[in-house]
């Protein structure tokens, strides 16, 4: 298990709590906020067969809970960010991750990576 504390520049903190227990992982991912939280239950990697794939919303705003089916492959979903890729590429338009999006997770991942292996804060600009 593995926990990261990040802080923005604007004062909000947030906290990453990550691991894999396996056999028994669930692959789920849960953000709190303070008003709410986003549950994605079987949505990372290769779905369980027979274990639902959705993504909750439940929030302060009038007792809200939302439900959104994820019921599509992994697959499915590649299919949908190449063909998103190529007609960014033949429309002359930008895709809806940007490659310094990515390039941002990376240098997230790589700080939280020397953060554990010196024991300290890692400052990104």
């Amino acid at each position: 298990m593995t926990f990261t504390i990040l802080t923005f520049k604007n004062g909000v903190h947030g906290m990453v709590a990550s691991g894999a227990l396996v056999p028994w992982s669930d692959n789920d991912v849960v953000l709190y906020g303070s008003k709410g939280k986003i549950f994605c239950k079987g949505t990372l990697g290769t779905p369980k067969p027979g274990k639902p794939q959705e993504v909750i919303l439940e929030g302060d705003a009038a007792g809200i809970e939302v439900r959104y089916p994820a019921d599509d492959t992994a697959q499915g979903r590649t299919a949908r960010l190449i063909e998103e890729f190529n007609r960014s590429i033949r429309e002359n338009t930008d895709t809806g991750i940007s490659g310094h999006n990515g390039l941002q997770m990376v240098r997230i991942a790589n700080a939280m990576l020397e953060s554990s292996r010196h024991g300290k804060s890692v400052r990104l600009e």
